[in-house]
């Protein structure tokens, strides 16, 4: 019998250690067609994936979710694609509830024609703010929301808030958070942008979400007329990872949007400005900080428009609560 070519045991091996694929591939890549990674506990979540392969296969892929390296669960799913039609396969997961304050991580790994995608998972409860009903009335927020984007969600979660019926009850605020509703319009309320930077240059803590339309003034040493900030920050999606690495910061379901809106630096009447804009390759978050401990942050993430889609919206907006308050 004659002896088998170097090739021969190459092919016979790689048959050998991924049987279950109909044909010797070099190389098979898993993607996954859903980038987010953060889930809410109790609920079934899909997840589709995509393979790329260099030569046509049929086979099996099998998948297993771990928690502290014990599986949870687990399954197979048939496979078939070739060279410039890609393979498909979804991972149905029942995910567990978590207690309240608790955040579980889990590792998802697909395995296809021996090629092995391992990914996190981050499964959280519903409730940010479970038993901290005290911390939160200690921020008193007072809520600028003339459309109503924003106040029915606080008022869901039971996020104590004071409405402040005008700009003008803004200058009144002398302590806790100012926060306006997502998408409001600087050029609806013209006074607000100034009103928010005298807030914050008398040492409150302002928050203003995703504006739709208008500008904010950026003063310099030679402004007379607003506070001038000792420091601005603009920033990208990393802003959302710098304060949770467990939050997802390249897109939230179910369309993968996540931003609302940014700020681009323009100049207007011989002032530099941040004019909203819908660009999300702008900057979605600005932040300007003053002597005496005061802070305006403009943050374009739909984090309300999201709010029941993720838990990185919500979460996200319980971490800017919380580094206000320090």
């Amino acid at each position: 019998m004659p002896m088998p070519t170097l090739s021969q045991v190459w092919v016979l091996g790689v048959l050998f250690l991924a049987p279950q694929a109909s044909f010797a591939i070099d190389r098979a890549v898993v993607a996954p067609d859903a980038p987010w990674s953060d889930l809410f506990g109790g609920t079934r979540a899909d997840f589709p994936f995509t393979v790329n392969v260099d030569a046509a296969m049929r086979g099996r892929a099998a998948w297993v979710i771990t928690v502290d390296r014990r599986a949870v669960a687990r399954g197979e799913a048939e496979v078939v694609a070739a060279p410039g039609q890609p393979g498909r396969l979804t991972v149905r997961w029942d995910v567990p509830p978590v207690k309240d304050g608790v955040i579980l991580r889990a590792d998802l790994s697909v395995t296809v024609a021996g090629t092995t995608l391992e990914t996190p998972l981050w499964v959280f409860p519903r409730d940010p703010f479970a038993g901290r009903a005290r911390w939160l009335a200690g921020r008193k927020i007072a809520l600028f929301d003339p459309e109503r984007t924003t106040s029915p969600t606080l008022e869901a979660m039971g996020i104590p808030f004071e409405l402040l019926r005008n700009v003008d009850a803004i200058a009144e605020r002398t302590e806790g958070v100012v926060l306006v509703g997502e998408g409001i319009s600087f050029e609806d309320e013209r006074g607000l942008a100034p009103a928010l930077l005298r807030a914050a240059g008398r040492g409150l803590s302002v928050l203003c979400l995703a504006p739709s339309v208008g500008t904010l003034p950026l003063p310099d040493h030679a402004d007379v007329e607003l506070p001038v900030p000792a420091r601005l920050t603009f920033r990208g999606r990393d802003a959302i990872t710098a304060l949770d690495k467990r939050l997802d910061d390249r897109a939230w379901p179910p369309d993968g949007r996540i931003v609302a809106s940014s700020l681009r630096l323009s100049v207007e009447r011989g002032r530099v400005v941040a004019a909203a804009c819908s660009d999300a390759t702008a900057y979605p978050w600005v932040e300007a900080e003053f002597t005496g401990g005061g802070r305006l942050l403009v943050c374009g993430f739909a984090v309300i428009a999201k709010w029941d889609s993720s838990p990185a919206p919500r979460f996200l907006f319980a971490r800017i609560l919380e580094t206000m308050a320090k």
